[in-house]
């Protein structure tokens, strides 16, 4: 193989890696949303105050 088709493979390597990491970031930042909207939800309930709104 050539040295360019290895730059072309590790290119693509990286891509593939870059958008997995964001898959992943993104992932982890909607659960924290959901989990942040969850604990909103119940310290109402457990004050009796509507902060969620």
């Amino acid at each position: 193989m050539e040295a360019a088709a290895w730059v072309e493979v590790a290119a693509d390597f990286f891509t593939v890696a870059a958008v997995l990491a964001a898959a992943v970031v993104l992932e982890v930042l909607g659960f924290a949303v959901a989990s942040g909207a969850c604990l909103d939800i119940f310290a109402d309930f457990a004050t009796g105050m509507k902060t969620s709104w």
